[in-house]
């Protein structure tokens, strides 16, 4: 929505974001096992969800340096 809107995001930093809630929200729809109830998390999904959403932020938050890093 931000980008059909505002303006345009790098496109790594947008596929990033994407992939946050996608894991996200898979992570906290589908639990874990098939005995757990789908109608409350678990505490393992909670943290998987929060992992998940986690490695692309970095992506997000250190993207400068990741993009402009010097090769030695």
């Amino acid at each position: 929505m931000y980008t059909a809107l505002f303006g345009v995001l790098d496109a790594m930093i947008q596929r990033s974001i994407h992939v946050v809630f996608g894991f996200s929200l898979i992570f906290l729809l589908y639990p874990s096992r098939k005995n757990w109830p789908r109608h409350r998390f678990h505490v393992v999904d909670v943290i998987l969800a929060m992992i998940a959403a986690a490695v692309p932020l970095y992506i997000v938050r250190f993207y400068q340096d990741l993009v402009f890093q010097r090769v030695s």
